[in-house]
């Protein structure tokens, strides 16, 4: 049990003095004394009983029997109060009277703190020793109850319980203090049961068109309600340069071309050995027989009978035979020829495509262009530089520009060599095509 008032009732009456001596602080039953005025308590009394022992030694005037003595004494405590009450009084014999305690017994908790006050937004009770804290519901919303509004409703407000109150909506309610329409916007304004309508203002708006005129007829005007205003047709039409027109009696106008100004498409052809003059305005052509039947040849073009011909000739040599070129032949070999014969200086675009077919990997071959068996002026470097022994079928273009200085017959060739590093086995060539485009220098 912790002893949370303790009154102590010694009085030694100080010797020689009629006065009588007061304790410092008195305390009423239930009230809570600090230690500070307990301490003070004592302190008041060790200094008077140390001023009475200071004159009982001196053995002044002022002695005192030891039946005052012992009739002033307080004597040593003899008993406790049970559990859940406190000392009220000590009696001068050691005895004690005990009164209950009003908050109980209260356990220590750390920090010391021995007492609980409930702050703000807090209320408290204490029974048996137990101090239970509650929210105060007048200064806390409770968690709402579940409650809630209607489709087109919202909560207005929230009560001390959770309740919550329904409201129907309004422009005020919400944000919308006043709708406006601006003025000329085509917009009208109302209210109606605490909402705001907006409509249309036909006097500035049009509506939807919802009527025609008759044929020969024009809308000139466009009514608010969407009707329309007819009117004939208008003649102010005016007739442009190869038009011309004429207004009918329904009002109607003919546009039609003018033949003076305007030829008409072509209706008939002139006979063989002679050529168009002149076309007249009905479209029929007017012929004259051809007179000039000499003719020379120029730059390019060549006579034949009757036939003539230009230089730019191509020779060709199509799907040639396939040539094999085996392991141990490292030197530029022949694969495929093509001849053209020219009539003038100028230039041959040579063309040479394939394909390569290899059996042993890595396997690298050359493919080229040149104007002898033995040399290439062009190539191209195919080959499998890596993987298992598969067969492996690779494509090759070549293409190469010869400049000749004349006449005469040129002859290109394809031609092939293998790489004497990369060398896995025969490569089989087989030649799709050659072709040599001769371009001359004036056409």
């Amino acid at each position: 049990m912790r002893i949370f008032i303790i009154i102590v009732g010694l009085m030694f009456p100080v010797l020689g003095q009629s006065e009588e001596f007061n304790i410092p602080h008195t305390f009423e039953p239930g009230e809570k004394a600090s230690s500070s005025q307990v301490n003070e308590n004592f302190s008041s009394l060790v200094g008077v009983i140390n001023e009475n022992k200071q004159l009982i030694e001196s053995n002044t005037s002022s002695k005192i029997s030891s039946a005052e003595i012992i009739e002033g004494k307080q004597n040593k405590i003899q008993n406790s109060c049970v559990e859940g009450s406190s000392i009220r009084v000590i009696n001068s014999d050691g005895s004690v009277e005990c009164e209950i305690d009003d908050i109980g017994s209260v356990n220590t908790v750390p920090n010391g703190i021995t007492n609980v006050i409930a702050g703000q937004g807090l209320s408290g009770t204490s029974s048996a020793g137990e101090v239970t804290l509650s929210v105060d519901s007048s200064k806390f919303q409770q968690k709402l109850q579940g409650a809630t509004c209607s489709s087109g409703n919202y909560i207005e407000s929230i009560s001390d319980s959770g309740a919550v109150t329904c409201s129907s909506p309004t422009p005020t309610s919400i944000g919308l203090s006043t709708v406006t329409a601006t003025s000329n916007s085509g917009i009208t304004t109302s209210t109606v049961s605490g909402s705001v309508e907006l409509s249309v203002n036909n006097t500035l708006i049009q509506r939807r068109v919802t009527g025609s005129c008759t044929i020969g007829q024009v809308i000139t005007a466009i009514n608010e309600n969407g009707s329309v205003t007819c009117s004939s047709a208008p003649t102010d039409v005016t007739a442009g340069a190869g038009i011309s027109q004429n207004v009918n009696a329904d009002k109607s106008i003919t546009l039609s071309v003018n033949q003076s100004y305007t030829q008409r498409r072509l209706n008939s052809a002139c006979s063989a050995g002679s050529s168009i003059r002149d076309i007249s305005e009905d479209g029929t052509p007017i012929c004259e027989t051809d007179t000039d039947t000499t003719y020379s040849a120029g730059n390019g073009i060549t006579f034949d009978g009757t036939t003539i011909n230009n230089s730019i000739g191509i020779a060709i040599e199509n799907d040639p035979a396939f040539s094999t070129i085996l392991q141990t032949n490292l030197g530029v070999t022949e694969v495929v020829r093509v001849s053209t014969t020219v009539p003038s200086a100028g230039h041959i675009l040579v063309s040479h495509t394939g394909v390569i077919v290899t059996k042993v990997t890595p396997n690298e071959i050359f493919m080229g262009i040149g104007n002898r068996p033995t040399v290439m002026d062009t190539f191209v470097e195919l080959g499998v530089l890596e993987g298992t022994t598969n067969r492996y079928k690779i494509g090759y273009s070549i293409n190469y520009l010869y400049s000749v200085g004349g006449a005469g017959t040129y002859t290109y060739y394809g031609l092939a060599q293998k790489d004497d590093v990369v060398n896995g086995g025969d490569i089989k060539v087989s030649p799709q095509s050659m072709t040599a485009l001769f371009i001359p220098n004036i056409y």
